[in-house]
């Protein structure tokens, strides 16, 4: 599959969908502390249960186990939304990147929006692919006075974070099923277990939005030096009178209209 490019397609900093990222990742963390929060209050209420005949938990347990019951509900609604919106901000955020890369770049390449649609096409599993994307997505970014050692140190960057993801990843597929073996034939193990995946869980997505979050804003940043060295190097021109429009322009001086970059080329490429 490849993305089309028009020759009225702009430019638009990738940025201005990163913030959505930023929010709803933010609250699917907090809504995973919660979800844990939950179930050990719920996994000690069983212990006193268990061992105590009378106990302030109980009687608190006892007295607003419907309203526990609501905010758990409530909790786990907000984040299956989070976690929903937050896939549709990253789809946003991910095709305005490839197309600023084809935009500003002018190059064919059809294993970026290959590896895009990888990262987009697998929810589950993109933290194993992220790094083939963000390779790709760094060599169009990359600008021709970026030397041999800085380009190694961005791919660095970039390459440790998406090797925390696999490992991330890996250790929570783990942890789950650590949390389903043996269960049937000891269940009194069943609260250990469930404390330690739950724990496990709410700390490694915290780990994995960290590391999403800084590699996206990094693109970013590529994504604006890349716009920049753009208009210093390139004839710009205005998208609504075709004059031309340098970097010190915020606005174009003949018509007025905001600068932007539309596609110069009509043969859009992925």
């Amino acid at each position: 599959m490849r993305i089309k490019l028009r020759p009225e397609n702009q430019y638009e900093p990738a940025a201005n969908h990163a913030k959505g990222i930023l929010c709803y990742s933010f609250i699917v963390v907090i809504e995973f502390v919660l979800c844990f929060l939950i179930v050990q209050f719920l996994l000690l209420i069983d212990l006193e249960l268990m061992q105590l005949e009378s106990s302030y938990l109980q009687e608190f347990y006892h007295n607003y186990s419907e309203a526990i019951f609501i905010f758990s509900a409530i909790n786990l609604v907000l984040l299956i939304f989070a976690h929903f919106m937050l896939f549709v901000r990253f789809l946003y955020w991910l095709n305005r990147v490839i197309r600023n890369t084809l935009i500003l770049s002018g190059k064919e390449n059809r294993f970026l929006p290959f590896w895009g649609y990888q990262m987009t096409g697998t929810p589950m599993f993109n933290n194993l692919v992220a790094w083939f994307c963000f390779r790709e997505v760094c060599r169009h970014f990359f600008l021709d006075s970026t030397g041999p050692e800085q380009r190694e140190a961005i791919l660095r960057f970039f390459k440790r974070r998406c090797w925390i993801l696999i490992a991330s990843t890996i250790f929570l597929f783990a942890s789950i099923l650590f949390g389903l073996l043996d269960v049937d034939q000891n269940p009194e193990l069943i609260r250990k277990k469930m404390s330690v995946m739950t724990g496990s869980m709410a700390t490694l997505t915290l780990i994995m939005a960290y590391c999403w979050n800084s590699m996206i804003t990094k693109v970013n940043e590529l994504d604006r030096e890349k716009y920049e060295d753009y208009l210093r190097h390139s004839e710009a021109t205005c998208t609504a009178c075709g004059e031309p429009v340098t970097l010190d322009e915020e606005c174009c001086p003949v018509c007025g209209a905001p600068r932007s970059i539309r596609n110069m080329s009509s043969n859009g490429s992925g």
